[in-house]
């Protein structure tokens, strides 16, 4: 703690004395109360550690049994819920292959029946016999083949919730550079692929190291990896215009992970739009007739959009 003297009234006992500032509070003290000012704060650092040393501590518990963690304890409950409804679910099904297993058993016995009536007339013939072959081979067909039942799982079934850990970035102590970088554009308005022409909305993708910005005058979305020179046409630029090819003076544009592909704002053309990154020619008109401005996706994947027009919201 860095001082200087001077003579002044003592923050502490109030005389006029030579005293010395202490360059954390700003506060003044003589020599005595210096001291003890002095010895607080080391006692208050002390407390700061003991405090650390505990939560080391706690981190070496959870590491050695992960089990007390209470999130580890949610998703050893999900597990034991998602195992119940999938052995639930097994049974029924047995329970349905077993139902008709004893159709299957009915049918037999009816057969069986006709046999004994035709041993007692005695009277069977090459015909009679074939039929009774063909009837028994459609019995046995009915139980195992896969013509008359079969398993099939249903992809659309959400009867297990889809685990998810969402870890939101600190943001501690967040602040503004004051010598910020320019990481894209920054050569004038234009339209090359290492300029812009009044840039508006940014989705950063952090998974990637890349930005995706809605140059709207240039009619076009720009991807530019971090570090790059120049950005790439990832969606429009062929010019303004309404075709499924075309944007109006995109206003902002989101990354839909899932679906890999973009969701853009075509103000221009009043809509809302999906541009597939992996199929240039797989375009698609999500919302008609919008003023859209803002866009926004949870992560369940529900999108929001903000009509400036209407003055609402939608989702």
């Amino acid at each position: 703690m860095a001082t200087s003297n001077t003579i002044m009234k003592c923050y502490a006992c109030r005389e006029e004395i030579t005293t010395y500032i202490c360059t954390g509070c700003s506060e003044h003290f003589c020599v005595d109360d210096l001291m003890k000012h002095r010895e607080e704060l080391k006692l208050q650092f002390h407390q700061i550690e003991d405090q650390r040393n505990q939560f080391a501590q706690t981190l070496d518990d959870q590491k050695n049994n992960r089990n007390n963690h209470p999130l580890i304890q949610q998703i050893t409950q999900w597990e034991r819920i998602s195992i119940e409804k999938i052995r639930q679910t097994a049974e029924e099904q047995r329970n349905v292959i077993q139902q008709y297993a004893q159709t299957i058993e009915v049918k037999l016995r009816s057969f069986t029946e006709e046999m004994q009536k035709t041993v007692k007339k005695k009277d069977f013939n090459e015909i009679i016999l074939k039929q009774l072959q063909i009837e028994l081979e459609d019995l046995k067909n009915q139980l195992y083949q896969t013509n008359y039942i079969r398993i099939k799982q249903d992809s659309s079934s959400t009867f297990i919730n889809k685990l998810l850990i969402n870890i939101t970035p600190t943001t501690t102590n967040l602040k503004w550079k004051q010598q910020a970088t320019t990481i894209a554009g920054g050569n004038g308005p234009g339209n090359q692929l290492n300029q812009f022409d009044t840039p508006e909305g940014i989705y950063v993708d952090d998974q990637q190291q890349t930005i995706y910005v809605a140059d709207p005058y240039n009619h076009r979305i720009i991807k530019w990896k971090f570090g790059e020179r120049n950005g790439q046409v990832v969606a429009g630029g062929n010019g303004k215009g309404n075709r499924i090819d075309q944007l109006n003076s995109p206003c902002n544009v989101i990354l839909d992970r899932n679906k890999k592909s973009l969701i853009i704002c075509d103000v221009g053309n009043g809509r809302v739009v999906r541009w597939s990154l992996e199929n240039q020619n797989d375009r698609q008109i999500l919302i008609e007739d919008i003023s859209c401005f803002g866009l926004m996706m949870n992560n369940k994947g529900d999108l929001f959009v903000s009509d400036w027009q209407r003055d609402e919201v939608k989702r």
